[in-house]
């Protein structure tokens, strides 16, 4: 049932548009991206305006799904993580979070070292300790996390959330395409495995067109999760891409080979998450879950390399009712 019932190669799409690489520097420029060196991103003016028009189109998404929605907190419990196997599979993108150790005396020597003038992450480096959590690298982990132990019920269960991810990439950042801080508007399916099976792919045929209705050129490519290293790691990438677990968007936003970038992920975990989180159904059969996933900065990347900077460009494609401002937003 983890197959499409469609060729993903019939799903390519063309918008007859070049792309333009150029786009982001110009965004930075004007003064709509801020780019810092540490791979985080600040946002405003039309960047911000394209960003939230994305979020609320996918959350609309998501309600026509029958989503609950949730908000979850950016900070994970170490041990609730953990039984992800996240840190067997991506121990190189964690983001721990860390605190100075309380003891009097140690944080009486921090402060008297840099008062003396030493840099404050030469002082804590030896002073610090952790504080029992982690930046989260998915939101979808909190939905399988609050649900622990209870019954799924729904066909399937359908909830939506939205958050801050944390991706360490060590170095590597590319405003917008890779960050170490992003933004994730997720889908969450739990149930059996049919339905789920069967959501994710109207979902998916549903933001190709939606994609395609917004002027770019992608396709649909089954893909597996880059699992760190080991031979178990090998065996269960091999494993995603021969089930179809994972597909896909890929837009090229460069017009070069290699330039494909992922804005949105159509994932099924069989029920490997299910396991971990006693999360079953009525008649006590474990529950399958997946997920969708959307990175909202890449999809502000994607349409301005294929429409440009200038909003008045951008009416051609978006509604013009969405450029209408109301008491929840702004005017572009």
């Amino acid at each position: 049932m983890s197959a499409l019932t469609v060729d993903p190669k019939s799903l390519a799409f063309g918008s007859g548009r070049s792309p333009r690489p150029e786009a982001i520097g110009q965004l930075m420029e004007r003064g709509d991206l801020r780019s810092y060196e540490n791979g985080t991103l600040g946002m405003s003016g039309p960047a911000l305006w394209l960003f939230r028009y994305f979020e609320r189109k996918f959350l609309e998404l998501a309600f026509r799904y029958g989503a609950s929605e949730r908000q979850y907190p950016t900070l994970m419990p170490i041990s609730v993580m953990e039984r992800t196997d996240y840190f067997k599979s991506f121990p190189h993108h964690a983001t721990f979070a860390m605190c100075l150790d309380r003891d009097s005396t140690s944080l009486r020597q921090f402060v008297d070292a840099v008062k003396g003038g030493e840099r404050v992450e030469e002082g804590a480096a030896s002073r610090v300790r952790s504080a029992g959590a982690v930046l989260s690298g998915a939101v979808c982990y909190h939905c399988y996390a609050e649900l622990q132990g209870r019954p799924i019920t729904g066909e399937p269960l359908v909830l939506t959330t939205q958050g801050r991810c944390f991706r360490y990439e060590h170095g590597e950042f590319a405003p917008l395409r890779r960050q170490w801080e992003f933004t994730m508007r997720e889908i969450v399916l739990l149930g059996p495995e049919a339905p789920i099976a069967s959501m994710r792919e109207k979902l998916l045929l549903e933001v190709v067109q939606f994609a395609k209705a917004h002027g770019l050129t992608g396709r649909i490519d089954v893909a597996s999760d880059p699992f760190f290293g080991a031979v178990e790691g090998r065996a269960r990438t091999l494993l995603q891409r021969a089930q179809s677990l994972k597909y896909e968007l890929l837009v090229d936003v460069t017009g070069q080979k290699g330039g494909d970038l992922a804005i949105a992920s159509f994932n099924l975990h069989g029920d490997s998450f299910s396991r971990t989180f006693g999360l079953s159904l009525p008649d006590g059969q474990q529950a399958s879950t997946g997920c969708i996933a959307f990175g909202l900065e890449r999809w502000v990347a994607a349409f301005t390399a294929y429409h440009g900077v200038d909003p008045s460009a951008w009416r051609e494609v978006i509604p013009a009712s969405e450029f209408a401002p109301t008491p929840d937003r702004g005017a572009l």
